[in-house]
């Protein structure tokens, strides 16, 4: 896909066709292959290697966010979409006497460099501010709320500022390097390479320690060759080496943070002159149990390895809704819920993690036990008087009272007692009576039971 003319004999700028990396992997290092004129990506582990990302370009510097990559060329920055998609050399256009040798990004503006002074754009392309710092400055790189600038070519030192501005720079944050070109963070220290050198340069971020200008060395290089740049991603330090002759290999080369695993033939590149690299980040977003409907919210625990916010979604809304780092149940069905973290300057987005568990009805509340019958009922007699005792059930607790009923033949008497006795008076002699004492539970006094004594009342 043609996106328009550079004015140069390598023709347009292009997309390369079907270079899309897989949905599982990260594009987290980028390069520019001087010899091809394009720009290559691969995953920090050395996966997915695609040489020709992009084509038709010749960037000064490379840098890259979330969602777009962006270079440095001529007196243009161009930019493109992480999988390629609106390629563009003039994103932001700037006098054509102008040179921009490097770009940073932060997760609002854009940043470069013309070698005299630092500008400043949003992320849109909005609020340009080409005067943003005065600084000599040959490379740029943005860690937490600090731009950091190279001053190599003539001042072998490095300055920083804060981000929008609001604190005086300091030009002369780190001094005494061999002209240092090109930056890189890992969060704590930063990383230098150095003009025509082939070394890598340390130093602590808060400037708490004496700088190490020979920190790690690419032992394999020789003669005029030199390491021409650094990125660092992953828990990992990535570096160009700019051959001096044909003979050298061109490869990007890679290290762990503290110099060791060298393997300076990591990934093949075609003299690549600048390089660039982002952090990859995972989800981990623990299983989900299924649940009533009346059971409450369900609390949401996915976490980033960035450490960066996570964001949740529900796909179904007439189930289920998010409400900040909760689930909130509104009927029955399959609840899913989607964890996503999009990324940020410093890390590429997570792929989304989905759970979904079932939502249930709440169980019947089981049916009232049946209650036990009193026990020992017993039944004094007198003229005209029936006494009555007995033993409450085992289940007694659940009792309130006992309903205790006394007939002779179709008349009934009955009243209800706390206690465990009652007395009938004025009963007819010789008649034949039968005394029942019912137990009954407050809930459902269908299920009672019931124990029941005869007795004949004597004569006057």
């Amino acid at each position: 896909m043609t996106i328009r003319s550079l004015g140069r004999a390598a023709g347009a700028l292009v997309m390369a066709a079907g270079v899309a990396l897989p949905a599982s992997a990260s594009a987290d290092v980028y390069w520019y292959n001087h010899g091809t004129e394009t720009i290559g990506r691969a995953t920090s582990s050395g996966g997915s290697v695609v040489q020709d990302f992009l084509r038709g370009v010749d960037p000064h510097s490379l840098a890259v966010t979330n969602t777009h990559v962006y270079w440095a060329t001529g007196s243009a920055i161009g930019r493109a979409a992480q999988d390629g998609s609106g390629a563009t050399d003039s994103f932001l256009s700037l006098p054509p006497s102008t040179t921009v040798y490097g770009v940073a990004a932060s997760d609002d503006h854009l940043y470069w460099t013309t070698g005299t002074t630092i500008g400043r754009v949003s992320l849109d392309g909005s609020n340009p501010r080409p005067d943003f710092l005065a600084a000599d400055a040959d490379a740029l790189m943005v860690e937490g709320e600090h731009l950091y600038w190279a001053d190599g070519l003539g001042g072998g030192r490095i300055g920083r500022t804060r981000l929008d501005g609001t604190a005086p720079a300091q030009p002369a944050f780190i001094t005494g390097l061999s002209n240092p070109i090109s930056l890189a963070s890992d969060g704590t220290h930063l990383y230098w390479a150095s003009d025509n050198a082939k070394t890598i340069g340390r130093a602590r971020l808060d400037g708490g320690s004496p700088p190490s200008p020979t920190f790690l060395t690419d032992t394999t290089l020789a003669g005029p060759d030199s390491i021409s740049s650094v990125a660092v991603a992953d828990g990992y330090l990535f570096w160009g080496r700019k051959p001096g002759s044909s003979r050298t290999p061109s490869f990007v080369g890679r290290a762990k943070l503290d110099g060791s695993d060298k393997r300076p033939y990591f990934l093949p590149a075609t003299d690549p002159f600048t390089i660039t690299a982002i952090n990859s980040q995972a989800i981990s977003f623990p299983t989900l149990q299924g649940t009533t409907v009346t059971a409450g919210p369900v609390p949401l625990a996915a976490t980033a390895s960035s450490g960066l916010p996570i964001r949740y979604s529900s796909s179904t809304p007439t189930v289920c809704r998010v409400n900040g780092s909760q689930v909130v149940l509104s009927a029955v069905g399959m609840c899913r819920v989607t964890a996503e973290q999009p990324g940020d300057a410093r890390y590429l987005a997570a792929a989304p993690v989905t759970r979904a568990f079932a939502v249930a009805e709440p169980p019947a509340p089981p049916p009232p036990a049946r209650p036990l019958p009193v026990s020992g009922l017993r039944a004094a007699v007198s003229k005209g008087t029936i006494r009555l005792r007995w033993t409450p059930p085992v289940d007694a607790t659940a009792q309130t009272s006992y309903r205790v009923r006394i007939t002779h033949k179709n008349k009934i008497l009955s009243r209800v007692t706390m206690t465990t006795t009652a007395k009938f008076t004025r009963l007819r002699a010789k008649r034949l009576y039968t005394a029942c004492v019912v137990t009954a539970r407050p809930d459902s006094e269908q299920f009672s039971a019931s124990r029941c004594i005869t007795r004949r009342i004597p004569r006057r």
